[in-house]
């Protein structure tokens, strides 16, 4: 089997394991704890995800582009040890930040179990920053069985801490705690892992210090909107709807969240090549590797999503209550623009790693506006179908935005 194909199935393994832990964690919530446990715990993941990409500042993504590109030792231990101490120290600042707005979380989502409960996850800012740094060392590195295996762990851990819950009948207020306590856990894996196949060095790191944050000061608002595009729709529905009807809604969107990260595999695993293809400036093989890639993931992707749309209902009925089932047309809804734009998905960091952060940012501000846009015109009347119809819309338009900046960029149609 090639390096290309293992990586590839190790990876999808991991995504298996990601998707079923997260299915599962959201059932035991959603069913031990109720809907309105369930949404309070996915609008404080929402915004938990807003201050993550503040706390790491785009570092990471300077960190996977130049350790891609230099396969030097010493030189990628300097380009690690400076990622790694700037993440710290942003991320040391925001999340001291983070502990303090719980009142005006609370009185924007019009929720005292979301004041109360959010807390709990904002201790966990640190260090989920840190490993979004060391998983783009890793990444970098093309270390990609290590990869899978971690973000599998990532989840075992969090089911592991819910069951602890359930033992131990933990108030609902406290679910932040999995979050938090499964990062605690998993950096001490990947900063051990770093440390021993790539080790620290402390010279010469002023310029590498000062190179990874004006990368991550060009590119952080791109992954910024990048990650809160994807919680724009249950963040505004917090705004306009109770907790249960946001808990619903969350339900659907979770599945679809688990096929939209198998995209996020694939980048994964392509982003080093598509660095170095794009640094040696072959754009005839770059089209080549593009084409191939978009139509193996529109076959597979197509195939698994209607698989999907025909087994969702009987999995609603099988563990939740009749206050569920308006997750149905929400989910089909959802898996109509996957299906649609599944095969640009590997392709949605290119502009970054061509170096190209600022226009990175660019694309992903377009989406996140058009996104913003269509919730808070359509929720007001349509409630939780509403925000399933702007996600739809938006999800798709990132064809038209993605190909727009790449050939401005790149000279590339994707």
């Amino acid at each position: 089997m090639s390096t290309l194909k293992r990586n590839i199935s190790w990876n999808m393994i991991s995504f298996v394991v990601v998707g079923l832990s997260g299915i599962l964690i959201n059932v035991v919530i959603g069913k031990h704890y109720g809907s309105q446990a369930l949404g309070v715990f996915n609008l404080i993941f929402a915004v938990y995800i807003f201050f993550s990409q503040i706390a790491v500042f785009g570092i990471h993504l300077s960190a996977l582009k130049y350790i891609s590109e230099h396969t030097k030792h010493q030189l990628r231990q300097t380009i690690s040890t400076a990622a790694l101490i700037l993440t710290c120290a942003i991320a040391s600042l925001v999340t001291t930040v983070a502990l303090f707005v719980a009142p005006l979380l609370g009185t924007l989502f019009h929720s005292d179990g979301v004041m109360h409960a959010w807390q709990y996850i904002a201790i966990g800012l640190f260090f989920f920053a840190m490993n979004k740094t060391l998983f783009s060392i890793v990444n970098g590195m093309e270390t990609m069985r290590f990869f899978a295996i971690a973000q599998a762990l990532r989840y075992l851990f969090a089911l592991f801490i819910v069951g602890i819950f359930l033992l131990y009948d933990i108030p609902s207020v406290k679910l932040g705690l999995i979050i938090s306590l499964s990062e605690t856990i998993l950096f001490v894996i990947l900063f051990g892992f770093v440390l021993r196949n790539i080790g620290l060095k402390t010279k010469d790191l002023k310029t590498w210090i000062r190179r990874h944050f004006l990368f991550g000061y060009h590119s952080f608002w791109g992954a910024t909107i990048g990650e809160l595009n994807t919680r724009v729709d249950t963040l505004t529905l917090g705004i306009f709807v109770d907790d249960a009807q946001v808990g619903v809604y969350s339900l659907a969107l979770m599945i679809f969240e688990g096929f939209v990260q198998m995209g996020v595999v694939l980048r994964n695993v392509f982003n080093p090549q598509l660095s170095r293809l794009i640094g040696l400036n072959d754009a005839e093989q770059i089209r080549e590797t593009i084409r191939k890639i978009k139509r193996n993931t529109y076959f597979a992707f197509t195939l698994v999503s209607f698989v999907a749309m025909a087994f969702f209902p009987f999995f609603v009925h099988l563990f939740f209550t009749d206050a569920f089932d308006k997750s149905i047309p929400i989910f089909i809804l959802l898996m109509v623009s996957f299906i649609i734009a599944s095969g640009y998905l590997p392709f949605d960091m290119i502009l970054s790693q061509a170096g190209f952060p600022k226009h990175q940012s660019y694309f992903r501000t377009s989406i996140i506006t058009v996104n913003i846009v269509l919730n808070f015109l359509l929720i007001p009347q349509f409630g939780i179908y509403g925000a399933a119809l702007a996600t739809l819309i938006a999800f798709v338009s990132r064809i038209y935005f993605l190909n727009k900046y790449a050939i401005r960029t790149v000279g590339i149609r994707i």
